[in-house]
């Protein structure tokens, strides 16, 4: 069968957890992934602006970025690209700002 690619940036700066998150992607069954990595929000704007992504993996505790700022920023700079927010972060309400 064939399967669509799609076209993910993932938006990771610890390279454990970008190396997990790829290995998931790329075992699945159902999903046939192109990824591209970056680490910083500085990245991912330029990314954004040579690529047409599908989708965005964003962690909320970056180098240069962190919380509501890195999605606000990938927002206005891509508004069609869903954004799916990864964070390790207990912090409710922020999930929820993020959400909205």
């Amino acid at each position: 069968m064939n399967r669509r690619s799609t076209s993910i940036l993932v938006v990771e700066d610890n390279a454990g957890d970008a190396r997990l998150i790829q290995e998931y992607l790329r075992e699945s069954q159902t999903l046939n992934a192109e990824l591209e990595n970056v680490i910083t929000i500085a990245e991912a704007v330029e990314a954004l602006g040579r690529t047409k992504f599908d989708v965005v993996l964003l962690d909320l505790s970056l180098s240069d970025s962190s919380g509501l700022g890195s999605v606000r920023v990938l927002t206005r700079v891509s508004k069609s690209v869903p954004i799916v927010v990864l964070s390790g972060n207990e912090d409710h309400e922020l999930v929820l700002q993020s959400v909205q």
